[in-house]
């Protein structure tokens, strides 16, 4: 996308012209007042000039090309605030974060720097874990509403139920109105569902099993199985205590083996379905082991248990898969519980009416999590965004409560505008990193939640053209270690590259690396030869190999796609003193992950390891792969894909006067979600007009 930029001579040759071009008519105009004017400063000139070129190097994703330009600018201007930030945002995206931090520590100490760089300071000493004494202690509040009271939201009645999206929309199920309604990120309706010519009776929960919808209808007696696009496949269950039979169904909840738990309020238990609708067995009433009897209400599962809230006895049951009772909690700290949420492997949360409860598995220990009696009546189910909020559904007063951390209403949104393209100008494009502050995509953004200035006037009629939930190609690079230990399975690297190869879709890219101590490329993007699977089997192993160059390269090549990108790093686990020769590993750590790249190393050979690797794995949100384990090279490719973007792109026309391309341009971005905020500035320069 950005491979057209042009060499760095040609526009000093074009430069060197207008210079002149600029001093003769300077010249000119100024002729009359020459004996009283004062000496041009050509130093302004050539600083200006520089910070010209690494401007646009930087939107090229030519980092290299750009700090050289900026160093060079500063040093005929060593007091510009402007090109400082420039050059520390340039360090950043090298990986460099110990330089950028100096840089704009001093632009903050001379107060030359603004609120904004203030805040990516405070996020990057974060993410370095140096900063986390700066946020307060977790405190969980509603910072927003979806009053279906109020004339701006749509009109549900009785919310028993919400289901998120890996989108970032989500279902109310709305018992009282009848109907399922679909809502985007930013809380407006897009979607009603009302089970077409045979309504749904009461729905009272959904939940998104394989492909399919399923839905308990509490009148109904039944749960309803729909296609993703809600067109009714099959029915089953229907009023009765029999097997497989309902008296009010009510939550549902899915293992990890696709088996459908229902529970069941007026026959006090939980049914167990296949997702064809066969019944497997139910849990719950009272035998010897089991001696009491459940009211049931809220079901959740963790791994091979099931958690179930018993509302009369005010306690969390806890049976396995196959419905044997293991355990019990919550008599005396509970009120009436209802909707469950695992908020993460340990943490249990509890709708309890007008709070919302957490138990902590590890320690066994019952604390509220967030009161929201001074704004509710009966919260009956609650869910996670996948943006790290929860929603939860209050089913007397018709309102949806969105619940946040206390921590994230202080530090909002870490935002950064990536770059810039104005090559088309006046169509400009900006890509736009929307993450929480601990680099977590934010997902489910739509144009409205992006306000974009120049020079503090709105851009009113930009297009979101890409959005984080987008589904974009995945540009690899595949690094193989040119080590003995892993050149001792040479016949394995030919099959663990086959196999990628055969994984990735057709509009995927795959590049192939050789780590040795100057690395060579085996494979450009787009071209596989047959002489690849040779040379793999035929090169000689190095005793000495850089990781560090070889890492550097392959984010180098994959700086000017979009979409997801990775490193995948075939390893044999030793490395050589060499590995980080010219760069840190903090250093090449934090160039892939300031620049989106994830990092997957594969082992082969004996079940070892390797801490470092295993830390820029870690870091950069990838994850370790044993090639030898059933899933192998296959768990990078499903991990990758299953990863959200946080990258959106916009497009807007400028109203800006470009003067021929001189002129630098402000531009600023904002985002807002339930008011939570975040904003960068930056700049760029239109094409220049010769």
């Amino acid at each position: 996308m950005y491979n057209s930029f042009v060499n760095k001579e040609s526009i000093q040759k074009k430069t060197v012209c207008l210079i002149v071009i600029k001093l003769i008519v300077i010249v000119a105009v100024s002729l009359p007042l020459l004996l009283s004017a004062e000496e041009i400063d050509m130093n302004k000139v050539r600083a200006d000039e520089e910070f010209h070129y690494g401007v646009d190097a930087y939107h090229f994703g030519l980092y290299g090309k750009a700090l050289l330009s900026f160093e060079k600018a500063l040093s005929y201007e060593p007091d510009n605030a402007l090109i400082k930030t420039w050059l520390g945002r340039t360090y950043y995206r090298m990986g460099f974060e110990d330089t950028a931090l100096v840089i704009w520590d001093e632009l903050l100490s001379a107060g030359s720097g603004s609120s904004l760089l203030e805040n990516q300071k405070k996020v990057i000493e974060l993410r370095r874990g140096l900063g986390r004494e700066l946020l307060p202690e977790e405190q969980f509040v509603v910072h927003a509403e979806i009053d279906a009271n109020l004339n701006e939201y749509y009109s549900f009645k009785r919310p028993s139920s919400i289901q998120m999206r890996p989108d970032g929309t989500f279902y109310v199920i709305a018992y009282g109105s009848g109907e399922i309604v679909n809502f985007n990120a930013n809380s407006l309706a897009v979607n009603i569902k009302r089970g077409g010519l045979e309504s749904y009776n009461h729905p009272f929960d959904l939940i998104e099993a394989g492909d399919y919808i399923f839905i308990s209808e509490f009148e109904g007696n039944r749960v309803t199985k729909c296609t993703a696009d809600f067109h009714k496949v099959m029915s089953f269950g229907e009023k009765g205590i029999k097997d497989g039979q309902f008296l009010g169904p009510q939550f549902l909840a899915v293992d990890e083996n696709d088996y459908l738990y229902v529970t069941d309020w007026g026959n006090g238990r939980v049914s167990k379905f296949d997702l064809d609708g066969n019944f497997i067995l139910a849990f719950g009433s009272r035998t010897s082991l089991f001696p009491d009897i459940l009211k049931p209400t809220g079901i959740a599962v963790l791994g091979e248990n099931v958690y179930v809230a018993d509302q009369k006895k005010k306690r969390i049951v806890v049976f396995d898969t196959s419905g044997n009772f293991l355990n019990e909690f919550g008599q005396g700290s509970l009120f009436a519980p209802e909707g469950l949420l695992f908020y993460d492997e340990n943490t249990l949360l509890v709708a309890d009416t007008t709070r919302i409860m957490k138990f902590d598995l590890e320690y066994e220990v019952w604390s509220e999590w967030s009161d929201v009696a001074n704004v509710a009546k009966r919260v009956t189910n609650l869910d996670m965004t996948i943006n790290g909020d929860v929603l939860a559904v209050d089913f007397d007063l018709n309102k949806v409560f969105v619940i946040s951390n206390m921590t994230t209403l202080y530090t909002g949104y870490f935002t950064r505008i990536d770059r810039i393209d104005s090559r088309n100008f006046p169509e400009v494009t900006v890509d736009v990193t929307v993450e929480d502050w601990y680099g977590k995509p934010i997902v489910g953004l739509t144009r409205y939640n992006f306000f974009i200035t120049e020079f503090q006037n709105a851009i009113s009629e930009a297009m979101l053209t890409l959005s984080a939930a987008s589904e974009l190609p995945s540009s690899l690079v595949v690094i193989i270690e040119n080590s003995p230990e892993l050149m001792a399975h040479r016949e394995y690297l030919v099959e663990a590259v086959k196999t990628l190869k055969s994984l990735v879709g057709v509009n995927d890219r795959v590049k192939i690396i050789t780590a040795s101590e100057i690395p060579y490329v085996n494979a450009e993007f787009g071209s596989l030869p047959a002489s690849v699977w040779d040379e793999i089997m035929t090169q000689k192993s190095e005793k000495f190999w850089r990781l560090d160059l070889a890492v550097r390269k392959a984010v180098d090549d994959l700086l000017a796609f979009r979409g997801k990108k990775a490193v995948i790093y075939l390893t044999g686990a030793n490395l050589p003193v060499t590995a980080f020769k010219d760069f840190s590993m903090d250093e090449i750590t934090n160039y892939m992950e300031n620049n989106g790249v994830v990092f997957y190393p594969v082992y082969f050979g004996e079940e070892k390891s390797n801490e470092e690797i295993d830390y820029i794995a870690r870091e950069t949100k990838g994850r370790s792969i044993r090639y030898f384990n059933p899933q192998g090279i296959n768990s990078a490719m499903i991990h990758l894909k299953s990863k959200k973007s946080a990258t959106y792109v916009l497009t807007f026309t400028s109203p800006t006067d470009p003067q021929f391309g001189e002129r630098y341009i402000d531009l600023s971005v904002q985002v807002t979600l339930y008011n939570k905020t975040g904003k960068d500035e930056c700049g760029y320069f239109a094409p220049r007009q010769y």
